[in-house]
């Protein structure tokens, strides 16, 4: 080996839901009826990163951005296009914002932090 980088290139997929919702769904949770369910409490990022432009930017990498489902299997097809010929590729595909999970009668309730639950894993 004479020291020189290789290179391999990546197809990166993300799938952007526009928000975090991780830390509202974790309130809900616990607390179902407190401050996050009255206002419906979520972190939004807008605007947003253009992650693939940045990545393409950085590094040259191809960049595309898709909103439809239906131009998802084009953009693909182009992103391994230009791995197959060497260049890394990232493609930020846009999908529904979280929304917190239901409640009421038909949904069972969360479970008490507190209560020991049966691990699968052993340990």
């Amino acid at each position: 080996m004479d020291g020189a980088p290789v290179r391999r290139p990546s197809l990166t997929v993300i799938f952007d839901n526009q928000g975090w919702a991780a830390p509202a769904l974790s309130a809900l949770a616990v607390h179902p009826a407190g401050a996050t369910a009255a206002v419906g409490a979520g972190t939004g990022f807008a605007p947003e990163a253009d992650l693939p432009g940045v990545a393409a930017a950085a590094g040259g990498a191809y960049a595309a951005t898709v909103s439809q489902a239906a131009k998802l299997p084009v953009a693909l097809s182009l992103a391994l296009s230009e791995v197959r010929r060497g260049r890394s590729a990232v493609i930020s595909v846009h999908v529904p914002s979280a929304a917190p999970p239901p409640t009421g009668p038909h949904h069972p309730a969360p479970v008490d932090p507190g209560q020991k639950e049966e691990s699968p894993w052993p340990g």
